[in-house]
Formats: structure tokens, C-alpha cells, sequence
């Protein structure tokens, strides 16, 4: 799982409606039943308001609260051989503006040291512990967040890999991650001091309705 995480997919069925069979001709040509525009078949019953009302396309389906701000933050004392902090999941009102609607957060530790990114200047792989919900306003702040479960405790023992890049193309210091696709990906700016070791950045993933 990302942690900014990303924080999902909709399948959509599409029924292909086929013609008649031919050895059904002579009976529906000459009979008036399957050829008069019957209201059981034609009628209100089927294209009605039952079908298009406001059950299937009101408010209930479409109505949000308000639009707040997604994003993953965090800490760390970090560099070559180190990295111990704190992270954040959250989504905050009025597009960052605002209280929290949800947060959570968890410890990040060192399991490793990684040297296969090749234009960090240190990477880590990191083990999530201590996962706590600091703010849980909204019945679906387990899926705005992308977890797996309203348990956020379950974050516990996870894992996640990330490097810094001090100069990114020459001027930006950024946050790599060792992503699901098996690579290196920049996902965002980052701060550090080299003098305190302290590591800072802020990944902010959009608005989101809630």
C-alpha cells in the first residue's frame, strides 16, 4: 500500500443485446401479440420513473459534505544508516483549510539500508508500527484514506522503502519511493537538514469529496 495512498478501480458490466433467432419469424409476424406496442413491454413500466426517478440518480448517490485535502506528511530523523520518525494520512477539510476529517498516524523505523537507488543520497526500508487513528469524523475514512480496513491497526508490520535525492534534476530535493511497479519513483518534495539529520515533506494528493 502507498501512503499517500493512494491512497481504486470501477468495473463496468456492458450486456450486448443480440437479434431474435430466424425460427421465431412466422410466429412473431403474424400474431398481434408480439408485434402491438403492449404497454407491458413498451410502456411506463419500463421507462417510466421508476427506472430513471430520483432512487437510482438523486441525491443520495452524488451528495458529499464537502471537498477536503488528501495527502501523507511525516518526520523523521534520517541519513546514511538511520531513519526513525513519524508519518500521517490525512484528509482535511475545506481543501486543507479546515479541521480533520481523518488521520492517522504511525512510526517508521529502519529495517535496512538500501543501495540499488542509484540517485539517492540514503534510502531505507521502513517497517509502520504504532498505528493510531488521531482523527476519524467521516463512516468512510477507511476508504478515503485507501486502507484496508476501519482496524488501522492492521498497518502495523507493514512495510514501505524510501531515498532521497538532494538535488533532482539539479535543483529540487525530493522523496523517492520503491513503488508496486518494482522502481524508483519520485512522489514528491522533501526537506532536510544535513546538520540535524532532520528529514520533512508534505505529499499532497488533491481534493477529494467527502
Amino acid at each position: 500500500m502507498k501512503t499517500h495512498w493512494t491512497w481504486f478501480g470501477v468495473a463496468i458490466l456492458g450486456a450486448a443485446l443480440a437479434g431474435c433467432p430466424g425460427d421465431d419469424d412466422d410466429d412473431d409476424s403474424s400474431g398481434d401479440d408480439d408485434t402491438t406496442a403492449a404497454d407491458d413491454d413498451t410502456g411506463d413500466d419500463d421507462t417510466g420513473d421508476d427506472d430513471t426517478g430520483d432512487d437510482d440518480t438523486g441525491d443520495d448517490d452524488t451528495t458529499t459534505t464537502g471537498t477536503g485535502l488528501l495527502g501523507c506528511s511525516g518526520t523523521a530523523t534520517a541519513g546514511p544508516g538511520i531513519f526513525a520518525g513519524s508519518e500521517d494520512l490525512y484528509l482535511v477539510a475545506d481543501k486543507g483549510a479546515g479541521e480533520d476529517v481523518c488521520r492517522v498516524q504511525y512510526d517508521l523505523d529502519t529495517t535496512a539500508d538500501r543501495d540499488d537507488c542509484v540517485d539517492c543520497d540514503w534510502a531505507h526500508d521502513l517497517e509502520r508500527t504504532s498505528a493510531t487513528a488521531l482523527a476519524w469524523e467521516h463512516p468512510d475514512c477507511a476508504t478515503l484514506l485507501g486502507l484496508d480496513s476501519d482496524d488501522v491497526s492492521m498497518l502495523d508490520g507493514t512495510a514501505v522503502s524510501y531515498g532521497y535525492i538532494d538535488e533532482y534534476f539539479g535543483h529540487a530535493s525530493v522523496l523517492s519511493e520503491y513503488t508496486a511497479n518494482l522502481i524508483w519513483e519520485v512522489v514528491g518534495f522533501a526537506s532536510y537538514d544535513v546538520s540535524g539529520g532532520t528529514l520533512v515533506y508534505d505529499l499532497e494528493d488533491g481534493f477529494i469529496g467527502y
